[in-house]
């Protein structure tokens, strides 16, 4: 079959059974060392869905069209050293590849127009490639572009922000993001500088838990105590 307008190619990381993982520590805490890892570049009929009555997994689909899959590797969890770094290697890898498919591809035609942001930013590059006008140019002038996952007004936490943070950062700034404190919570964030562009891609990050923060609190408490008495 051959789809006229495919969708965007994205990097995955499964377990033996299919299953989408977010990291090789969480595979190695619930499946041990012996098991073997798939590692896939997927659009449209392959991608994985989500489940069922479980809004957190997802799983490939048992029935998929071959054209829908860019690239596969199986691989052991851990390497002979007792390793998992080759597996968050090849994700990397596997993410910048299917970041380059989709720059190669979104140069032919109406490709990657399929959603409003995306045809919206084709649409201001076709008139930026014509404008003669003045634009801004570095040092004091800039012109920021921000991506932000989640709700600000009732503020939401979406539970794959993170992953789509890493996804759409690795596709557009070359890297995934990280973990960072503000005055006002935590964000994860992905930053970079294109000229006179900055681009962000983040998403807030659910506060601790008082009770939990306050239950360990009393808990480093205790053990000075215990230790001052034990003196």
């Amino acid at each position: 079959m051959t789809n006229t307008k495919p969708g965007l190619w994205q990097a995955f990381l499964l377990d033996e059974s299919g299953w989408v993982a977010e990291s090789a520590a969480d595979l190695l805490e619930e499946h041990g060392p012996e098991c073997t890892v798939t590692i896939g570049i997927y659009r449209d009929s392959a991608l994985p869905v989500k489940q069922t009555g479980d809004d957190e997994l997802s799983r490939t689909p048992t029935s998929r069209f071959t054209e829908d899959v860019a690239a596969e590797w199986e691989l052991d969890l851990v390497d002979d050293d007792g390793e998992t770094d080759h597996i968050a290697d090849k994700v990397k890898q596997a993410q910048a590849m299917a970041a380059g498919l989709n720059i190669a591809a979104a140069n032919q035609g109406e490709y990657n127009r399929g959603t409003d942001l995306s045809a919206a930013l084709h649409t201001m590059a076709d008139r930026l490639a014509v404008y003669t006008g003045p634009l801004p140019s570095g040092g004091y002038e800039w012109s920021h572009l921000d991506f932000r996952f989640g709700g600000v007004s009732p503020k939401t936490y979406p539970s794959d922000a993170v992953s789509a943070v890493d996804q759409l950062a690795t596709a557009l700034a070359g890297h995934p993001g990280a973990e960072k404190l503000t005055p006002y919570g935590k964000e994860y964030e992905a930053k970079e500088v294109f000229g006179s562009l900055r681009l962000r891609v983040y998403a807030d990050l659910p506060k601790d838990d008082p009770a939990a923060l306050q239950a360990e609190i009393e808990s480093l408490r205790a053990q000075l105590a215990a230790k001052d008495g034990a003196q």
